[in-house]
């Protein structure tokens, strides 16, 4: 007769993000996503407004007074999405970005590009490419793999900080310094390297939040040329 297992033996106390479904995109979220998507092309796709050459994109609720605040088109009748605090230009980062050649004298973004996938972003980083100024800095921060791992609390497993990377909270991407280098570069950037919290090449674009330090990488890159 086989020994009955103890239920608690191997058992855990402690709440484990693996078991929250309430950011796991289904086919009603990505539908009315799409939907908010196309009609957002369709009838709301301006130009920057706001007096300012530098861009803060994916800012959420996090509004930076001196840049232009960019963040996914926001439809008061889409029940799903919540009106970011504040914002000054609505767009979707997957498509053309309706902005001028050599316009931004820097580009700063945090926690964004997780949530696109890689040919997304290559398309992305060509449109900053072409909008930014030469010599000008784009400034990423993104949860990093390496990062990620240091910084697992004890009770986590490696498994559950992949899970979060990869498949929580809407990201399809997941960054380290190599693949930073390798798709930036496709895009046209020089003098790619990774940097740290505070610290980096253009003291304007230094706007990282301390929420995000533990986990993330921080990546600077710089166009040259027209």
């Amino acid at each position: 007769m086989n020994k009955e297992l103890n239920k608690e033996e191997g058992s855990s106390t402690i709440y484990r993000d693996i078991y929250d479904r309430s950011y796991v995109w289904n086919w009603r979220y990505m539908f009315k996503f799409e939907l908010a998507s196309l009609l957002g092309r369709l009838f709301f796709n301006s130009s920057p407004k706001k007096k300012s050459t530098f861009l803060h994109l994916g800012c959420g609720g996090n509004y930076l007074e001196d840049f232009v605040n960019a963040d996914f088109y926001y439809l008061r009748w889409v029940p799903f999405r919540k009106q970011p605090s504040k914002y000054d230009w609505l767009l979707d980062l997957r498509y053309k970005l309706n902005c001028p050649n050599n316009y931004w004298d820097g580009v700063f973004t945090e926690h964004t590009l997780e949530h696109l996938h890689y040919s997304d972003c290559l398309k992305l980083f060509k449109e900053l490419y072409r909008t930014m100024k030469p010599g000008s800095y784009l400034r990423i921060c993104v949860p990093g793999l390496e990062e990620s791992l240091a910084a697992r609390k004890p009770e986590q497993t490696k498994a559950e900080v992949i899970y979060q990377l990869t498949q929580n909270f809407g990201h399809v991407s997941v960054w380290d310094e190599e693949t930073f280098f390798i798709v930036l570069k496709d895009a046209g950037f020089s003098k790619i390297q990774k940097s740290s919290y505070k610290q980096g090449a253009d003291e304007r674009l230094l706007r990282d939040s301390s929420y995000h330090v533990d986990g993330s990488i921080y990546i600077e890159a710089q166009k040259w040329g027209m």
